[in-house]
């Protein structure tokens, strides 16, 4: 169920990643600006980053596109990163869950419909990563809260 990268996808302006996701090497936590970020994109140490960073390619790298509503679906447009989690890979308990990191505080919200279309064609719920750092669950419809942790993600 691992996504691969479908065609390549410029990220131009967006770095949503580089704020939302952690990064070992570089000792940064989650929802921390990196310190190599460029306004208004892209990174200062590009062609020497760590090998987290150079590997990672949310799901907007990874979903056909082509169509008129490429653009607005890239994550700081759309207000979620979306990413695929495998947890188990490999083994016969290996399981794929859907994340929306919410890109700012709220921004969900603007991002619901699209989502919503995720959950229905995926046909499971996706967690969403609240910029506050806890997750809900997202049916579709409305958001349940739930204890549940994904690890890496």
């Amino acid at each position: 169920m691992n996504l691969a990268v479908v065609q390549e996808r410029r990220c131009g302006d967006c770095s949503a990643c580089c704020t939302l996701l952690g990064v070992a090497a570089l000792n940064k936590p989650e929802n921390a600006r990196c310190k190599h970020q460029r306004e208004p994109g892209g990174c200062d140490v590009y062609d020497v980053r760590p090998e987290g960073c150079r590997n990672y390619r949310c799901l907007w790298h990874r979903l056909p596109g082509g169509d008129p509503a490429e653009f607005i679906t890239r994550p700081d447009v759309l207000g979620v990163m979306l990413d695929q989690v495998i947890v188990g890979a490999g083994s016969p308990a290996e399981t794929a869950f859907f994340v929306a990191w919410e890109v700012e505080p709220g921004s969900f919200e603007r991002a619901r419909g699209f989502v919503a279309q995720v959950v229905r064609k995926q046909g499971r719920n996706v967690f969403v990563r609240r910029f506050e750092g806890y997750y809900v669950e997202f049916d579709g419809e409305k958001l349940i809260p739930t204890e549940y942790r994904i690890e890496g993600a």
